[in-house]
Protein backbone atom coordinates (compact mmCIF):
# COMPACT_ATOMS: atom_id res chain seq x y z
CA UNK A 1 0.00 0.00 0.00
CA UNK A 2 1.53 3.20 -0.94
CA UNK A 3 1.83 5.58 1.61
CA UNK A 4 -0.31 9.20 1.30
CA UNK A 5 1.47 12.07 0.96
CA UNK A 6 0.31 15.15 2.92
CA UNK A 7 0.43 18.85 1.76
CA UNK A 8 3.24 21.13 2.33
CA UNK A 9 3.51 22.37 5.92
CA UNK A 10 3.29 25.84 4.51
CA UNK A 11 0.27 25.07 2.68
CA UNK A 12 -1.52 23.30 5.95
CA UNK A 13 -0.47 26.33 7.87
CA UNK A 14 -2.24 28.82 5.18
CA UNK A 15 -5.38 26.05 5.39
CA UNK A 16 -5.50 25.89 8.99
CA UNK A 17 -8.51 27.57 10.77
CA UNK A 18 -7.85 28.24 14.46
CA UNK A 19 -11.84 27.63 15.84
CA UNK A 20 -10.72 27.13 19.60
CA UNK A 21 -10.98 24.64 21.88
CA UNK A 22 -14.75 23.53 21.90
CA UNK A 23 -14.58 23.17 18.16
CA UNK A 24 -10.83 22.74 17.40
CA UNK A 25 -9.21 23.50 14.16
CA UNK A 26 -10.50 23.07 10.96
CA UNK A 27 -7.57 21.06 8.56
CA UNK A 28 -7.51 19.86 4.76
CA UNK A 29 -5.04 16.69 4.34
CA UNK A 30 -4.20 15.89 0.70
CA UNK A 31 -4.15 12.32 -0.17
CA UNK A 32 -3.32 12.28 -3.73
CA UNK A 33 -3.75 14.26 -6.31
CA UNK A 34 -7.84 13.63 -6.73
CA UNK A 35 -8.81 13.81 -2.73
CA UNK A 36 -8.41 15.73 -0.24
CA UNK A 37 -9.82 15.72 3.26
CA UNK A 38 -11.25 18.04 5.47
CA UNK A 39 -10.57 17.27 8.85
CA UNK A 40 -10.85 18.99 12.74
CA UNK A 41 -7.94 18.61 15.31
CA UNK A 42 -9.35 18.80 19.03
CA UNK A 43 -6.42 19.93 20.87
CA UNK A 44 -6.81 20.44 25.04
CA UNK A 45 -4.50 22.52 26.88
CA UNK A 46 -0.78 20.69 28.25
CA UNK A 47 2.57 20.47 27.60
CA UNK A 48 3.26 18.69 24.24
CA UNK A 49 3.94 16.05 23.42
CA UNK A 50 0.20 14.99 23.69
CA UNK A 51 -1.18 11.91 23.56
CA UNK A 52 -3.53 11.68 19.99
CA UNK A 53 -6.12 9.50 18.27
CA UNK A 54 -7.30 9.39 14.75
CA UNK A 55 -11.07 8.45 14.90
CA UNK A 56 -11.98 6.37 12.10
CA UNK A 57 -15.83 5.82 10.98
CA UNK A 58 -17.36 2.53 9.65
CA UNK A 59 -19.35 2.06 6.20
CA UNK A 60 -21.34 4.86 4.32
CA UNK A 61 -21.24 8.94 3.88
CA UNK A 62 -20.49 9.68 7.18
CA UNK A 63 -19.16 13.13 8.26
CA UNK A 64 -16.41 14.02 10.79
CA UNK A 65 -18.89 13.80 13.51
CA UNK A 66 -21.06 10.60 12.41
CA UNK A 67 -24.45 11.42 12.76
CA UNK A 68 -26.00 8.07 13.76
CA UNK A 69 -29.72 9.03 14.13
CA UNK A 70 -29.11 12.11 15.25
CA UNK A 71 -26.28 11.43 17.87
CA UNK A 72 -23.15 12.81 16.98
CA UNK A 73 -21.00 10.02 17.77
CA UNK A 74 -17.44 11.14 16.67
CA UNK A 75 -17.89 14.45 18.00
CA UNK A 76 -19.07 13.40 21.27
CA UNK A 77 -16.22 11.08 21.30
CA UNK A 78 -13.90 13.82 20.09
CA UNK A 79 -15.25 16.06 23.42
CA UNK A 80 -14.81 12.76 25.51
CA UNK A 81 -10.96 12.18 24.65
CA UNK A 82 -10.26 15.99 24.98
CA UNK A 83 -11.95 16.69 28.50
CA UNK A 84 -8.90 13.67 29.85
CA UNK A 85 -6.08 15.71 27.89
CA UNK A 86 -6.13 13.55 24.79
CA UNK A 87 -6.09 15.29 21.38
CA UNK A 88 -7.81 13.41 18.14
CA UNK A 89 -8.65 14.35 14.48
CA UNK A 90 -11.55 13.40 12.78
CA UNK A 91 -12.48 13.75 8.98
CA UNK A 92 -15.41 14.02 6.45
CA UNK A 93 -14.79 10.56 4.44
CA UNK A 94 -13.69 11.17 0.76
CA UNK A 95 -16.20 12.93 -1.69
CA UNK A 96 -18.42 13.10 1.68
CA UNK A 97 -19.08 16.82 3.35
CA UNK A 98 -15.65 19.29 2.52
CA UNK A 99 -13.62 16.30 1.61
CA UNK A 100 -13.57 16.10 -2.38
CA UNK A 101 -12.46 13.29 -4.63
CA UNK A 102 -13.10 9.70 -4.65
CA UNK A 103 -14.83 7.42 -6.84
CA UNK A 104 -18.51 7.29 -4.59
CA UNK A 105 -20.87 5.21 -6.05
CA UNK A 106 -19.29 2.14 -4.13
CA UNK A 107 -15.98 2.19 -5.97
CA UNK A 108 -14.39 3.81 -3.42
CA UNK A 109 -12.57 0.66 -1.38
CA UNK A 110 -11.40 -0.21 2.27
CA UNK A 111 -8.11 -0.42 0.99
CA UNK A 112 -8.97 3.25 -0.27
CA UNK A 113 -10.27 4.16 3.15
CA UNK A 114 -6.91 2.62 4.72
CA UNK A 115 -4.62 5.08 2.31
CA UNK A 116 -7.06 8.25 3.95
CA UNK A 117 -5.88 7.65 7.05
CA UNK A 118 -2.03 7.07 6.28
CA UNK A 119 -2.48 10.35 5.49
CA UNK A 120 -4.00 11.54 8.65
CA UNK A 121 -1.09 9.24 10.56
CA UNK A 122 1.68 11.34 8.19
CA UNK A 123 -0.22 14.38 9.15
CA UNK A 124 -0.35 14.24 12.77
CA UNK A 125 3.61 13.74 12.33
CA UNK A 126 3.89 16.74 10.91
CA UNK A 127 2.35 18.48 14.09
CA UNK A 128 5.07 20.32 16.75
CA UNK A 129 2.40 19.11 19.54
CA UNK A 130 2.85 15.04 19.43
CA UNK A 131 4.80 12.52 20.01
CA UNK A 132 6.08 10.61 16.58
CA UNK A 133 5.47 6.95 16.45
CA UNK A 134 2.97 7.48 19.84
CA UNK A 135 -0.58 7.50 17.89
CA UNK A 136 -3.72 6.05 18.23
CA UNK A 137 -5.98 4.83 16.27
CA UNK A 138 -10.22 3.90 16.88
CA UNK A 139 -11.75 2.50 14.36
CA UNK A 140 -15.57 1.78 14.37
CA UNK A 141 -16.84 -1.41 12.19
CA UNK A 142 -15.34 -1.00 8.81
CA UNK A 143 -13.38 2.03 10.37
CA UNK A 144 -12.02 -0.76 12.70
CA UNK A 145 -11.08 -3.06 9.62
CA UNK A 146 -9.09 -0.11 8.28
CA UNK A 147 -7.19 0.63 11.68
CA UNK A 148 -6.03 -3.12 11.44
CA UNK A 149 -4.87 -2.02 7.81
CA UNK A 150 -3.40 1.05 8.78
CA UNK A 151 -1.31 -0.18 12.07
CA UNK A 152 -0.14 -3.50 10.00
CA UNK A 153 1.48 -0.58 7.58
CA UNK A 154 2.67 2.14 9.61
CA UNK A 155 5.33 1.75 12.63
CA UNK A 156 3.97 5.10 13.68
CA UNK A 157 0.94 3.72 15.31
CA UNK A 158 1.43 2.81 19.13
CA UNK A 159 -2.29 1.82 20.20
CA UNK A 160 -5.31 0.58 18.23
CA UNK A 161 -9.13 0.70 19.48
CA UNK A 162 -11.33 -1.72 17.53
CA UNK A 163 -15.03 -0.83 18.49
CA UNK A 164 -17.43 -3.87 16.30
CA UNK A 165 -14.49 -4.92 14.25
CA UNK A 166 -15.25 -7.73 11.95
CA UNK A 167 -12.46 -10.50 11.83
CA UNK A 168 -13.86 -13.03 10.03
CA UNK A 169 -13.56 -13.89 6.83
CA UNK A 170 -16.32 -11.35 4.48
CA UNK A 171 -18.23 -14.26 3.46
CA UNK A 172 -18.90 -15.35 7.04
CA UNK A 173 -19.81 -11.44 7.77
CA UNK A 174 -22.95 -11.78 5.29
CA UNK A 175 -24.15 -14.87 6.50
CA UNK A 176 -24.04 -13.79 10.20
CA UNK A 177 -25.96 -10.70 9.06
CA UNK A 178 -28.21 -12.91 7.19
CA UNK A 179 -29.10 -15.50 9.32
CA UNK A 180 -29.30 -12.32 12.08
CA UNK A 181 -32.29 -10.68 10.30
CA UNK A 182 -34.02 -13.84 9.13
CA UNK A 183 -33.88 -14.93 12.65
CA UNK A 184 -35.49 -11.40 13.76
CA UNK A 185 -38.34 -12.48 10.83
CA UNK A 186 -38.69 -16.01 13.02
CA UNK A 187 -37.61 -18.25 10.21
CA UNK A 188 -36.62 -21.42 11.08
CA UNK A 189 -32.81 -22.99 10.48
CA UNK A 190 -33.58 -25.10 7.45
CA UNK A 191 -34.83 -22.85 5.62
CA UNK A 192 -31.96 -19.73 6.62
CA UNK A 193 -29.45 -22.25 5.59
CA UNK A 194 -31.16 -22.80 2.74
CA UNK A 195 -30.92 -18.80 2.01
CA UNK A 196 -27.06 -18.60 2.85
CA UNK A 197 -26.62 -21.63 0.25
CA UNK A 198 -28.26 -19.88 -2.32
CA UNK A 199 -25.75 -16.54 -1.09
CA UNK A 200 -22.81 -19.03 -1.74
CA UNK A 201 -23.56 -19.47 -5.09
CA UNK A 202 -24.26 -15.79 -5.91
CA UNK A 203 -21.08 -15.08 -4.49
CA UNK A 204 -19.25 -17.87 -6.27
CA UNK A 205 -20.54 -16.33 -10.00
CA UNK A 206 -18.96 -12.81 -8.72
CA UNK A 207 -16.10 -14.34 -8.32
CA UNK A 208 -15.87 -16.24 -11.66
CA UNK A 209 -18.09 -13.30 -13.24
CA UNK A 210 -20.48 -15.84 -14.34
CA UNK A 211 -23.96 -14.72 -15.21
CA UNK A 212 -26.11 -13.81 -12.40
CA UNK A 213 -29.52 -13.15 -13.05
CA UNK A 214 -31.03 -16.58 -12.96
CA UNK A 215 -29.90 -16.21 -9.30
CA UNK A 216 -31.11 -12.80 -9.09
CA UNK A 217 -34.66 -13.84 -9.78
CA UNK A 218 -33.96 -17.03 -7.25
CA UNK A 219 -33.14 -14.31 -4.58
CA UNK A 220 -36.14 -12.18 -5.90
CA UNK A 221 -38.88 -15.34 -5.53
CA UNK A 222 -37.35 -16.19 -2.03
CA UNK A 223 -37.51 -12.11 -0.79
CA UNK A 224 -41.47 -12.30 -2.21
CA UNK A 225 -41.97 -15.57 -0.02
CA UNK A 226 -40.27 -13.54 3.51
CA UNK A 227 -42.94 -10.50 2.18
CA UNK A 228 -46.05 -13.24 2.24
CA UNK A 229 -45.37 -14.67 5.39
CA UNK A 230 -44.45 -10.83 6.63
CA UNK A 231 -47.36 -9.51 9.06
CA UNK A 232 -50.09 -7.77 7.96
CA UNK A 233 -48.96 -4.23 9.75
CA UNK A 234 -45.42 -4.40 7.50
CA UNK A 235 -47.19 -5.17 4.21
CA UNK A 236 -49.15 -1.94 4.83
CA UNK A 237 -46.18 -0.17 6.50
CA UNK A 238 -44.16 -1.27 2.94
CA UNK A 239 -47.26 -0.67 0.18
CA UNK A 240 -45.67 -1.70 -2.79
CA UNK A 241 -43.72 -4.86 -1.46
CA UNK A 242 -43.20 -5.91 -5.14
CA UNK A 243 -41.16 -2.45 -5.34
CA UNK A 244 -39.51 -2.92 -2.45
CA UNK A 245 -38.65 -6.49 -2.93
CA UNK A 246 -36.78 -5.36 -6.41
CA UNK A 247 -35.05 -2.39 -4.51
CA UNK A 248 -33.48 -4.58 -2.13
CA UNK A 249 -31.97 -7.03 -4.55
CA UNK A 250 -30.59 -4.00 -6.41
CA UNK A 251 -29.01 -3.42 -3.40
CA UNK A 252 -27.75 -5.93 -2.68
CA UNK A 253 -26.67 -7.47 -6.05
CA UNK A 254 -25.24 -3.95 -6.78
CA UNK A 255 -23.29 -3.78 -3.63
CA UNK A 256 -21.54 -6.99 -4.11
CA UNK A 257 -21.08 -6.30 -7.82
CA UNK A 258 -19.45 -3.14 -6.85
CA UNK A 259 -15.43 -2.33 -6.69
CA UNK A 260 -16.12 -1.92 -3.02
CA UNK A 261 -17.98 -5.18 -2.72
CA UNK A 262 -15.33 -7.58 -4.83
CA UNK A 263 -12.75 -5.89 -3.08
CA UNK A 264 -14.02 -6.88 0.50
CA UNK A 265 -14.83 -10.38 -0.48
CA UNK A 266 -11.06 -10.68 -1.83
CA UNK A 267 -10.44 -9.65 1.51
CA UNK A 268 -8.25 -11.67 4.39
CA UNK A 269 -8.65 -10.38 7.58
CA UNK A 270 -6.52 -12.88 9.16
CA UNK A 271 -3.47 -12.04 7.17
CA UNK A 272 -3.68 -7.98 8.01
CA UNK A 273 -4.22 -9.19 12.05
CA UNK A 274 -0.88 -11.64 12.13
CA UNK A 275 0.83 -8.44 10.83
CA UNK A 276 -0.46 -5.76 13.56
CA UNK A 277 2.39 -5.13 16.15
CA UNK A 278 0.41 -2.70 18.11
CA UNK A 279 -1.14 -2.73 21.68
CA UNK A 280 -4.95 -3.09 21.13
CA UNK A 281 -8.23 -3.31 22.52
CA UNK A 282 -11.32 -4.97 21.15
CA UNK A 283 -14.72 -3.94 21.76
CA UNK A 284 -17.56 -6.04 21.26
CA UNK A 285 -21.92 -5.56 21.94
CA UNK A 286 -23.38 -8.60 23.15
CA UNK A 287 -26.82 -6.98 21.27
CA UNK A 288 -24.90 -6.25 18.24
CA UNK A 289 -27.13 -7.99 15.07
CA UNK A 290 -24.14 -7.16 12.43
CA UNK A 291 -20.78 -8.14 14.22
CA UNK A 292 -21.84 -11.15 16.44
CA UNK A 293 -19.30 -10.70 19.70
CA UNK A 294 -18.70 -13.94 20.89
CA UNK A 295 -17.28 -15.24 17.15
CA UNK A 296 -15.37 -12.36 16.71
CA UNK A 297 -13.84 -11.79 20.06
CA UNK A 298 -12.85 -15.56 19.73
Amino acid sequence: MRVATVLPIGLLCLLTIACGPSSGEDVLIEVNDEVTLACTLLIPDGDAPLPVVILIPGGGPHTRDVDVFGFQLFLETARHLHSHGIASLRCDKRGIGRSVGGSGSGQDTTLDFAADALAQVAYIETRPEFEPGKIGLLGMSEGATVATMVDAESDSVEFVILAAASVVPPRQFAHDQTAASLRRQGMDEDAIAARIELWDRIFDAFERDEPTWQLREELRSELLADAERASAAWRERTGDVEGHVDRSVSRSFNATMSKWGRSLLAYEPREVLLRMDSRFLALYGSKDQQVPAERNAS
